[in-house]
């Protein structure tokens, strides 16, 4: 992994734990692509796009409340 990479990957997680979704919405923008998906473990189905993404972050914040 590319040290710019890296580097994104920090500010994306700094980011999450100030809840600056600014700066998590340009990120997505850059890095991941409209057509991502992810089908997490242990969840029920799969979380597609930025929207998805979205999604995901807001149902893990549940389960770590």
């Amino acid at each position: 992994m590319s040290q710019e990479n890296v580097d994104a990957m920090w500010r994306g997680l700094e980011a999450w734990r100030r809840g600056d979704v600014k700066t998590l919405g340009a990120l997505m923008d850059e890095f991941i692509a409209p057509e991502f998906e992810i089908e997490p473990l242990y969840f029920d189905g799969s979380y597609r796009g930025h929207e998805g993404l979205w999604q995901l972050w807001s149902d893990l914040e549940g389960v770590w409340d």
